[in-house]
């Protein structure tokens, strides 16, 4: 008689036990590349702070103050103004011509906005990647909430950012504490040009890196650069990152001073703790992020590093603050 060997197959118990570890390990695997995204993200964010202090002391060196931050939202930065006090536009259009985008900060010269608006719309339109959060959206124009400007249109889509200047300890005008206030800027070109006309002398009593209308030089830093926030990430809630529906996103980059482009520690004696974006959250005016434990910063010094968010409120006052003469527990951040 002839053999015949029969070839066995997998029972349905087999298989549905391959199944499931094929499923354990999938499971095991998502989270470890999802982690691995999130570092190459948050490593590439840092990038983009690091490559802002760059610019500002760049800028430093050119004018001799930081970039500043303009009069007032409803102006946009004109390329034909200068980089001090006479500028309109803030701290993100001042510091273009430094980070290598000085083609796109003189975009609108000789081109009056009234009768030739189409480079004033393609300059406010266009995004920049290193303004950008790569955990949070993408470096596209998004929509514009029907905001117009002083002296340029408003297009229909423009370009937003996740990056703010430290503005101080206290939002203006909200705290019993400061005698600081909004304002609200020139009227014209005409008015800020006139002879004598300054801008309201409270407006000195700013004491964070970025000052509306006004400049801020190195020296004034006296707590130290290494002391001292210059940029950071900006709180903004998940369901408006592409609407501009947003509180403190919704206008666009290029603008004067504003919560857009600004932050602050304390607002009508309420902490503004800083905060992972939190869906349905609709905070304002406080630092934050899209990563995980920590929001990034960039300091007056250049060097970039993470802050969790459970920092101690006095550490966040003393890092905003330029020239409080205070320590900072640094194993407190």
């Amino acid at each position: 008689m002839t053999n015949h060997r029969r070839r066995q197959a997998f029972t349905l118990v087999e298989l549905l036990v391959v199944i499931a570890i094929i499923g354990i390990l999938i499971a095991l695997l998502l989270p470890a590349v999802q982690a691995a995204r999130e570092a190459a993200r948050r490593s590439q964010c840092i990038n983009n702070l690091k490559q802002l202090g760059i610019g500002a002391h760049l800028h430093l060196d050119a004018h001799g103050h930081l970039p500043y931050g303009g009069w007032f939202t409803n102006w946009t930065g004109d390329a034909e103004r200068g980089f001090d006090v006479r500028q309109p536009g803030g701290w993100v259009f001042n510091i273009l011509p430094f980070i290598e985008q000085g083609a796109l900060h003189d975009l609108t010269k000789g081109h009056p906005y009234k009768t030739d608006p189409t480079p004033w719309v393609s300059f406010m339109s266009t995004p920049l990647p290193v303004m950008t959060c790569p955990s949070r959206r993408s470096a596209v124009p998004y929509p514009n909430k029907g905001w117009n400007f002083k002296n340029s249109p408003g297009p229909p889509l423009v370009a937003r950012n996740d990056y703010c200047a430290n503005g101080g300890e206290f939002v203006p005008g909200t705290n019993s504490n400061s005698v600081l206030t909004w304002w609200g800027g020139p009227s014209n070109y005409a008015q800020a040009d006139a002879p004598g006309f300054r801008p309201p002398s409270y407006l000195r009593e700013c004491n964070g890196a970025t000052c509306q209308a006004t400049t801020v030089q190195l020296r004034q830093i006296s707590d130290g650069t290494s002391q001292t926030i210059l940029y950071g990430e900006k709180y903004l809630n998940p369901d408006y990152y592409k609407t501009g529906d947003g509180c403190s996103d919704d206008q666009h980059m290029y603008i004067g001073w504003d919560p857009d482009i600004g932050r602050w520690v304390m607002s009508g004696g309420t902490y503004l703790m800083p905060t992972q974006d939190q869906p349905g959250f609709a905070a304002c005016r406080r630092y934050g992020s899209a990563h995980p434990a920590q929001f990034h910063v960039v300091l007056c010094d250049g060097s970039a590093r993470g802050i969790t968010y459970s920092v101690p409120q006095l550490t966040m006052l003393r890092l905003n603050n330029r020239a409080d003469g205070q320590p900072i527990d640094t194993e407190s951040l």
